[in-house]
């Protein structure tokens, strides 16, 4: 289930906080380990100049939940605030000369940017849904003791299956904290195909069930599902 819109027409509370939180979380996590996005900004801007069409299941998801209920914009506009620099930080130990230009923007589009930023919830401040630098987005990617909670036993994931013929392997970890970094680390263990050719691993998180095929990208050294254009969209 996806989480519902919140009301931003209802006065503060942790509550409500935490309904935003989650929703705009989930869509900033998608972003980063589904697409493999280190510039939100970017791939949004990019979509945004083809109407946000239904590019693949994903993008059709995205103007179902976000698009649909018109906080897709507002959460863009978010985005154009951040610091390349620090929007990259969730995926920067395995990118490869991550793109750290500002975004340019048309002056239509900045208007519109403006517009939504003095909505709520990016009232509140420069970053009031503690998105910034992919902390609340990142247990992908970072333990939750970078994260400030308690200390866990650590997750574990392996690769298995690994079928060079077929090009193919699964990737499989118990726990959604640092599942996508445990990938990098096992993915970089997988020898080197003819051809340039590209594995593609399954992978699977127990708590979710399967995330998608993912692919390592040779431009951008990062994993993702999907098309390749869209990868690069958002990097």
């Amino acid at each position: 289930m996806m989480p519902a819109a919140p009301d931003e027409r209802a006065n503060w509370s942790e509550s409500q906080h935490n309904q935003r939180l989650a929703y705009y979380t989930c869509l900033q996590s998608f972003l980063t380990y589904s697409f493999g996005w280190t510039r939100h900004d970017k791939g949004l801007d990019w979509w945004r100049k083809r109407d946000f069409a239904e590019l693949d299941d994903r993008t059709a998801l995205i103007r179902a939940v976000w698009h649909t209920d018109d906080t897709l914009m507002g959460f863009f506009a978010w985005c154009t605030t951040v610091d390349p620099a620090l929007a990259v930080r969730p995926l920067k130990r395995w990118a490869r000369d991550p793109d750290r230009r500002p975004l340019s923007l048309d002056k239509e589009t900045e208007t519109a940017v403006m517009r939504a930023l003095s909505r709520p919830p990016w009232t509140g401040g420069s970053d009031p849904m503690h998105l910034g630098g992919g902390d609340h987005g990142g247990a992908a990617s970072v333990s939750s003791a970078y994260l400030g909670g308690a200390a866990t036993e650590p997750s574990h994931g392996r690769l298995l299956g690994a079928d060079p013929e077929l090009r193919q392997a699964v990737f499989v970890a118990d726990r959604v904290e640092g599942w996508y970094e445990m990938l990098c680390e096992e993915g970089a263990d997988l020898p080197e195909l003819p051809q340039s050719r590209n594995w593609r691993v399954d992978v699977y998180v127990r708590e979710i069930g399967f995330v998608g095929t993912y692919r390592r990208s040779r431009a951008t050294g990062l994993w993702f599902a999907g098309r390749h254009e869209l990868h690069m969209a958002g990097n």
